[in-house]
């Protein structure tokens, strides 16, 4: 896969997350709710920037991000979250832990397709591209430390 086509999949990935950190954001109950409220809707901003970002690199490369749910839901490698009606059934501490897990293995997934992005913009002299990538590389692997410490016995 070329260049803009990881960097769409990255942004498909980013509209999924903004989606799920929203519906975590609301669903999130129990011990660590204040928390986790907090920690959920300060990374559902931040992955707002993070779309912002990586289509307008697209749009600098002279190409066409993708701008539909539809299209998203195509590529991404992450996965949408629980329905909220069941998120809403499921509402506990151990739902919260499940929420935290779950988006460890999503920034996980979104990390190793940001490395992929690294190393072929900086092959193809788009270092912008590449310290962009690396910028939230870093981001997500801060956040995985902070979200692994609100999980008990981890």
């Amino acid at each position: 896969m070329e260049l803009v086509g990881k960097l769409n999949r990255h942004l498909a990935n980013w509209f999924v997350m903004y989606t799920k950190l929203h519906s975590y954001h609301w669903y999130v109950n129990g011990s660590s709710f204040f928390v986790l409220h907090k920690r959920f809707a300060k990374l559902n901003r931040y992955s707002h920037e993070v779309i912002d970002e990586v289509a307008e690199q697209i749009l600098v490369m002279k190409n066409t991000p993708i701008a539909t749910i539809a299209e998203a839901l195509k590529l991404a490698t992450v996965a949408e979250a629980l329905d909220s009606a069941t998120l809403a059934e499921e509402t506990n501490v151990k739902n919260s832990e499940e929420m935290v897990k779950q988006i460890i293995i999503d920034f996980r997934i979104l990390i190793i397709e940001l490395t992929e992005i690294i190393e072929l913009a900086e092959i193809q002299k788009y270092q912008g591209i590449a310290d962009m990538a690396l910028g939230i590389q870093s981001k997500l692997e801060t956040e995985i430390w902070k979200l692994s410490s609100c999980l008990t016995g981890e």
